[in-house]
């Protein structure tokens, strides 16, 4: 028995303006949908913030731990984060001579800040809020104390320094 041979029917070749239509209508709406999340899904801040040193309370304060940068925030709003930014800068930049001394007498860094008073620093400062963190520092390894480091948050960022959380330490105010 002789097998019919089938016939096949060629496809006619789409045209392309329709996939492109097609394409270009499916990124719109994706574009749409990503952006309708983006907006209006809001992050959930940690609860916990690292140990104080100047004994103030975190009561009333914000927690930018997540190192992305502030948005919708008012002219004048941001002009007082950068304030308060300049002054954490200043801050890290007394505290670091005020262990640089130390370190340059004693050989080590203290195992608390309160060492350093009154002979290197006149008052250990503190985190102006409200943003940021108060500020934490830690010595590392084993007594005698070689390196130290101690976290800050910038709310906007301030003399080439990104928001977000840094590092002092005894190479720099803004390690990563």
């Amino acid at each position: 028995m002789k097998k019919k041979k089938e016939k096949i029917m060629p496809m006619k070749k789409p045209n392309n303006k329709y996939y492109l239509i097609i394409i270009i209508a499916v990124a719109v709406i994706g574009a749409g949908i990503f952006s309708y999340a983006a907006f209006f899904t809001k992050k959930e801040e940690p609860n916990q913030q690292p140990g104080t040193i100047s004994g103030e309370s975190t009561e009333g304060t914000s927690n930018l731990t997540d190192g992305g940068p502030v948005v919708n925030m008012a002219p004048e709003e941001k002009a007082q984060a950068e304030l308060r930014d300049k002054k954490r800068v200043e801050d890290m930049k007394r505290l670091t001579i005020a262990l640089a001394g130390y370190y340059k007498d004693k050989e080590e860094y203290p195992k608390e800040l309160t060492s350093l008073l009154p002979k290197y620093i006149d008052a250990i400062p503190g985190n102006p809020s409200p943003g940021g963190i108060n500020y934490s520092y830690t010595p590392i390894g084993a007594e005698p104390y070689k390196f130290y480091d101690m976290a800050y948050v910038l709310e906007v960022g301030t003399e080439g320094i990104n928001a977000g959380m840094h590092y002092a330490t005894p190479n720099g105010i803004a390690q990563p």
